[in-house]
C-alpha cells in the first residue's frame, strides 16, 4: 500500500509503528502508488480515478451518500476507481485498519455483485496449510456463522508491508455477504481465476472459496438501514427483552420500553 511505497521511496527497511510515521510514509507513497496503477491500466486504455476514504466518510450519513454517488458516477463514466484508505488523516480510533475491511465496506456501498479478496494461498482451508498437513480446502461457505476455522486474531498475517491476513478476510466476508455481496477468496498471483467465477465456468476449473451472499430476506437494502448497519462505529451494547427481540427479527422498530440494560 501507500505506506510500503513510501518506505521504498525513502529506502526505509522496516515498516514504521507510530501513527504519525505511518501517515507521513503514506503521504510520500500515495503518489507513487497511484502512478503505478495509472500506468498499468493505461496499457489497456482504461481510465482510472483515485478515491481516498476514511472511516469517518462512513460514519457521517451525508458523506456516506456522497461517497456512494461519486463511485457510482465514476462507474457510469467507465472509469475504474482505485480506492484506498486516506491514511494521512485517519485516526487510530476511526480507521478501517486493513484493506479487506475497506473493500467490504465499498462493495456494500456500491451494491457490488462480487468481492474478490486476493491472498497468497489458493483458497480458505480448515487450518493453516503451511503448518497443518490435515488442513482441508473449503470450496463454498453457505453460512459464515457456521464456519469453524482458526487463523489467530484479525490483523495478524500477511507481510510487514501489508495489513491483515486470512482472519481479516473472513471478517470482511461477513460484512460483505450481509450486504448481499458474494465473496471469493483466491490467489493473488492468478487474477485470471476471477473470470472462472464471474462467467460461472465448470466447477472443477474454479479454484477459490466462495462465500454466498445472505438470502434476500436477510439483506439490508435500504440506504439508511445500511448506513446504520455498516457505516456507524459501535459504541456499546444493549440488552433487550423477548418482545423487542421478536420485533427486531421481524424488522420492526426498537422502542425504549424493550431495552433492559445498556452496557
Amino acid at each position: 500500500g501507500a505506506v510500503g511505497m513510501g518506505c521504498r521511496q525513502l529506502d526505509v527497511k522496516q515498516r514504521p509503528t507510530s501513527l504519525a510515521a505511518k501517515q507521513a510514509m503514506a503521504a510520500v507513497g500515495q503518489l507513487s502508488l497511484m502512478q503505478t496503477y495509472s500506468e498499468l491500466f493505461r496499457l489497456g486504455k482504461q481510465p482510472v480515478a483515485q478515491v481516498l476514504l476514511s472511516r469517518t466518510d462512513f460514519t457521517q450519513r451525508h458523506q456516506f451518500y456522497n461517497a456512494r454517488s461519486t463511485l457510482t458516477e465514476l462507474l457510469k463514466m467507465g472509469v475504474v476507481p482505485i480506492v484506498n484508505e486516506n491514511d494521512t488523516v485517519a485516526t487510530q480510533e476511526l480507521r478501517f485498519g486493513d484493506n479487506d475491511s475497506l473493500s467490504a465496506f465499498v462493495a456494500g456501498l456500491v451494491s457490488a455483485k462480487w468481492l474478490f479478496l486476493l491472498t497468497d494461498v489458493d483458497q480458505l482451508y480448515t487450518g493453516n496449510p503451511r503448518s497443518d498437513p490435515d488442513a482441508q480446502a473449503i470450496d463454498v461457505v453457505k453460512n459464515i456463522e457456521d464456519l469453524k476455522v482458526s487463523f489467530g486474531t484479525p490483523g495478524q498475517g500477511g507481510t510487514q508491508w501489508g495489513t491483515g491476513g486470512m482472519a481479516t478476510k473472513i471478517v470482511a466476508a461477513r460484512l460483505a455477504t450481509a450486504a448481499g455481496v458474494t465473496v471469493c477468496i483466491s490467489h493473488g498471483r492468478h487474477p485470471e481465476r476471477m473470470l472462472d467465477f464471474i462467467l460461472n465456468r465448470d466447477a472443477e476449473s474454479r479454484i477459490g472459496t466462495v462465500f454466498l451472499a445472505n438470502a434476500n430476506k436477510d439483506i439490508i437494502r435500504r440506504g439508511r438501514k445500511r448506513w446504520i448497519a455498516f457505516g456507524l462505529v459501535p459504541k456499546g451494547s444493549i440488552v433487550i427483552d423477548d418482545g423487542a427481540v421478536r420485533a427486531v427479527r421481524n424488522k420492526k422498530s426498537l422502542f425504549a420500553a424493550g431495552i433492559r440494560e445498556v452496557e
